[in-house]
Order: C-alpha cells, then structure tokens, then sequence
C-alpha cells in the first residue's frame, strides 16, 4: 500500500481542516467536562458540616463517610464531641430523623462507619505512641499524664457533651486512685490476682485484633502496644 506523500497531506488538511480542528475542539471539551465532572463528583473532599447550623441525618451522613477519616484526630475528636451536645437537644422531629437514618444503615455504609471508628482508634492511638517515642525517656512521664487527661476530657465531652469543671491535676488524681484501689482489689483475690490480669489482658488483645489491628501496619501495631504498655506501668506505679 502506497503511503500519501506530503503534498496530498497538505491537500486534505486544506480541505478538511476546518472539521479536523471543530472535532479537536471538541474533543478537547468533552475532555474537560469528564476530567471536572471527576473531580466533583469522586475527587473533591467533602467539608466536614456545620454541626449545629445543618440538617441532622446530613450531619450523621458525613460521619459514615471516608471524608470523615480525612481530618485530624482533633477535628475528627472535636466534631464528635460537638454532635454529642447536639443530640442532647434534639426536637422530636429531628430524633425521628436521626432515628430513620441510622434504621437505614446497611451493606457497605455500616461497614464504612464502622471503619471509621477502627481508623480513628487507630490514629488517636498512633498519634499517642508517635509523640511519646520521639521525646527523651526524662519526659515520657509528664507527656503520659498529658495524654491521660486529654483522653478523659474526650471522654467527659462523648457523655456529657462539655468538660467537666475540674482541673487536669484532680483528672489525674482521680486516675491514680482508681489505679491503687484496682491494685488493693488484685491483692485480696490472692492467687487468683494474676489469673484474673491474665484474662484481662487477653480480652483487651482480643478488642485490638477484632477492631483496630485490620486497619493497623505491623509497625503501627508495635508502637502502639509498646506505649499501652508503658502507659500501664505509669498508672499501675
């Protein structure tokens, strides 16, 4: 087969140069349109809500979405805490929404919650183990006493929606005592102290496999259980 030499390719592009460029032009748009219709539709992050301003199953829907994963533990933290306080002062209608959306969730939308809740276990953990292995051992104490009452304070805001008013030396107090009477409770069992931390220590292994390890790296997994450790050590004395 002869193959057209240049002055035929000049030829047909002076004929049909005019479609050649319409269709590259649109060509070019149809490119446009499908790479942004991408983006907004599959590449955009979603903006975490306005908890109190936005319509509640909206709220709860961002909570079951991958965009939640994409804030920081104190976002992720912050915002939890602030739907808590919302909830406690629901109107009727909005309690029957919140109702009817979480009846709903099923198949891969239950899943993903509860991925969320594995991930950000994971993070709050890693974020933890992280901070305390680049500091110097003289400093690991006063930072596991920081991230004890920060962990409380989350907790206080997950119950009551707000902090409770008392200082982070009585959190710490109060940590400590109920540490102490834990240990007075293990020595009047006698021989059945180390039996009973034994079987304790395997369901917390079994909370960590069954919920956080899937969504943890072999690395990430030993970090963090070398700073539960010392962790426990602290508040055990």
């Amino acid at each position: 087969m002869r193959l057209p030499d240049r002055y035929e390719i000049d030829r047909f592009f002076r004929d049909h140069g005019a479609r050649i460029r319409r269709m590259a032009i649109a060509a070019l748009v149809l490119l446009i349109v499908v790479v942004a219709g991408y983006w907004f539709f599959e590449g955009r992050t979603r903006r975490p809500p306005s908890i109190f301003d936005t319509p509640v199953d909206d709220v709860a829907s961002f909570f079951v979405s991958p965009d939640f994963n994409r804030l920081s533990v104190q976002e992720r933290m912050e915002l939890i805490g602030n739907f808590v306080k919302r909830f406690q002062g629901l109107t009727q209608s909005e309690s029957a929404v919140l109702s009817a959306f979480m009846a709903g969730l099923t198949g891969k939308t239950m899943d993903q919650l509860r991925e969320n809740v594995r991930i950000l276990a994971r993070d709050f953990m890693k974020e933890g183990a992280s901070g305390y292995f680049s500091i110097p051992p003289e400093e690991r104490a006063r930072y596991l006493d920081q991230w004890l009452v920060e962990w409380m304070k989350f907790g206080e805001r997950m119950e009551r929606g707000e902090e409770r008013a008392m200082s982070d030396e009585d959190r710490l107090a109060m940590v400590k005592r109920d540490a102490a009477r834990g240990r007075e409770r293990e020595a009047q069992r006698g021989p059945d102290a180390s039996q009973w931390s034994e079987r304790d220590a395997v369901r917390i292994m079994d909370f960590w496999r069954r919920e956080v390890e899937s969504v943890a790296t072999p690395s990430e997994q030993g970090q963090i259980m070398r700073f539960m450790q010392d962790l426990r050590k602290h508040v055990g004395g």
